[in-house]
């Protein structure tokens, strides 16, 4: 694990880890209209280019505007990677009831928690011709 030594931004290749895990989240915890997991019939590629940018965009803010957190967090706890900050970011903005604050971060899970959910929530829908789009 490679942590930030330096003020500035997360690299693209970090930004992508975390969007990464925040897609696999999203699809797996989003379900369509019969109940059933997003995750058993889409995968990322269905997901409108657009609608992906938008998250993309929110990922990116919450990693700079919650770097400091996030990296002693990562300092703090080896095994907690960017990986499973897309996770959480996911999990604890749309409030399922896991996520930051269930992993004994302390007070820095409680303030990443808080930071997610001024995002609001943001599931994957159906959005005809087995396309899907962040509402």
């Amino acid at each position: 694990m490679q942590l930030l030594e330096a003020p500035g931004d997360y690299r693209p290749d970090d930004i992508e880890q975390v969007m990464s895990s925040y897609v696999e989240t999203a699809l797996w915890a989003s379900c369509d209209e019969h109940d059933v997991p997003m995750d058993e019939n889409y995968d990322a590629g269905d997901i409108m280019p657009a609608s992906l940018d938008e998250a993309r965009g929110e990922v990116a803010d919450f990693l700079a505007a919650n770097r400091d957190t996030i990296e002693r967090v990562r300092a703090q706890h080896p095994n907690y990677g960017l990986s499973q900050v897309g996770h959480d970011f996911f999990l604890t903005r749309n409030r399922h009831g896991a996520g930051f604050w269930d992993h004994g971060l302390g007070e820095d899970g409680d303030t990443l928690s808080d930071a997610a959910k001024v995002y609001g929530s943001s599931n994957l829908e159906e959005y005809g011709e087995g396309r899907l789009y962040f509402v």
